[in-house]
């Protein structure tokens, strides 16, 4: 779990890891990371895991198998369906949003990137 991604010229840049990525989602959804790794399939434990997943297909040279692998040891398939959820229901909830939004401002991703990472998944 060592993937760096090094966001686009943002003021504040840093270098940021699916394992930076797991801890700030963990934090926002208080759940252990142990959980969003778990094989749960329980709401509480899918949100996070689906949101970490979206986050971590943006490091550059990530992809849908290498993602998975390494949030859930999930396929392709899961991580693809994860990230239509989160585009989906980023568009539609305002409280899911509230937390997407959380994560990414944490993360230092810019509006206008997490975006145009979303828009590949929109239908």
């Amino acid at each position: 779990m060592n993937t760096i991604i090094q966001p686009k010229e943002t003021e504040h840049s840093t270098r940021l890891s699916v394992d930076t990525i797991l801890r700030i989602v963990s934090r926002e959804f208080n759940q252990p990371i142990e959980k969003i790794l778990s094989k749960s399939t329980r709401t509480k434990t899918t949100t996070p895991r689906q949101i970490a997943q979206a986050f971590a297909l943006m490091i550059p040279g990530s992809t849908l198998d290498n993602t998975g692998k390494e949030i859930g040891g999930r396929d392709h398939a899961t991580v693809s369906y994860s990230c239509k959820t989160v585009a989906g229901l980023y568009d539609f909830s305002r409280n899911y949003r509230a937390h997407v939004e959380n994560i990414r401002d944490r993360l230092k991703i810019s509006p206008e990137e997490f975006e145009k990472h979303l828009d590949r998944f929109r239908k």
